[in-house]
Parts: structure tokens; C-alpha cells; sequence
């Protein structure tokens, strides 16, 4: 063996050496490259996971927001309203006595029913409490109350607070 033959074995050593390490720093790139597309993988799963539940939370909201209509359409527009029997006499009184025009004072009230003035306002703030559409103006330091008119109409056409001959007798 002659020192080209050395020299050649020597080359061919570190070609391999350098190979290897090579080779190594590739499987370490390869390595991370798997370890990061395992990653990506489980959190493309967890979006999708996310997703869904933000879905489900969506249509959840969506029935909240349908129920939520169907509440406020039947508290704006309720089927029967429950009054005391002093409650519907002073409510067919605003009723009766009042109109888009003419609005009836507290005063008016309790003279037709015969009660006192507070007891007037006690009943027409009790109506309002129990969503009854009460309209109030104010003239000359004096408060004006009346029905608001579609709310008119409607008890007009379905009687929603029940107003029946016996009280009628009283006004």
C-alpha cells in the first residue's frame, strides 16, 4: 500500500465521517419535522373540536334568541291580563272616558268611581305595573291619563282584560 492508497483511505474515512454526520442532522431535521407535524395534526383536531362546540353553542343562542322573541311578543302583546275587580272598573273608567284626544285626569277617575284620588293613581299605577298600556300627559301641573290605542283596539276585539256586564253596571 502506497500513501496514495492511504491518502485515498484517509479521504474516503472522512467522506464517510462527513456523510454520517450528515445523515445524523437529517434525522435530527426529520425527527422535528415529524414531532411538528404531530403537533399541527392534534391541533387541527382541536380546532375541529372547537368548532363543533362553538356550533352547538351557536344554535343554543339561537333558540335563546327565538324564546327570547316569543317572551317579549307575549309580554307586549299577552293573551289575558289579570285585574282586581277595583282595578277593572278603574281601567274600563280610562277606558270609556278617554280617547287618541282627550285624555281623563286622576281627579275625573275617582269622582266616576266614587273613590279617593289616591286610590285613582294607587289603581292606574297598578295597571301599568301589570303592563297595561297607560298613556300619561301633562297640563297645567295636572296629569292626563289614557289607553294607548292600539291596546284599545285590541281589548276592543279580544276583551284581553276581561271586562264583564257586572263592573259595565258601575260606570
Amino acid at each position: 500500500m502506497g500513501l496514495v492508497d492511504l491518502k485515498e483511505n484517509n479521504d474516503s474515512k472522512k467522506i464517510k465521517e462527513a456523510f454520517r454526520k450528515i445523515k445524523e442532522e437529517m434525522d435530527m431535521l426529520l425527527d422535528g419535522i415529524n414531532q411538528n407535524t404531530n403537533e399541527i395534526e392534534s391541533n387541527y383536531e382541536f380546532l375541529c373540536r372547537l368548532e363543533e362546540k362553538v356550533d352547538q353553542v351557536n344554535e343554543k343562542m339561537e333558540k335563546i334568541h327565538l324564546r327570547f322573541n316569543e317572551i317579549e311578543e307575549s309580554s307586549t302583546n299577552p293573551e289575558k291580563i289579570d285585574l282586581t275587580y277595583e282595578e277593572k272598573k278603574v281601567f274600563l273608567v280610562v277606558y270609556k272616558y278617554s280617547n287618541a284626544k282627550n285624555f281623563i285626569t286622576y281627579s275625573e277617575i275617582a269622582k266616576k268611581l266614587n273613590i279617593p284620588i289616591s286610590m285613582a293613581r294607587f289603581y292606574v299605577t297598578n295597571l301599568i305595573e301589570k303592563n297595561i298600556p297607560i298613556v300619561k300627559k301633562y297640563r297645567n301641573r295636572e296629569v292626563y291619563v289614557g289607553l294607548d290605542e292600539e291596546f284599545r283596539e285590541k281589548q276592543a276585539k279580544a276583551n284581553v282584560v276581561n271586562i264583564n256586564e257586572t263592573i259595565t253596571k258601575y260606570i
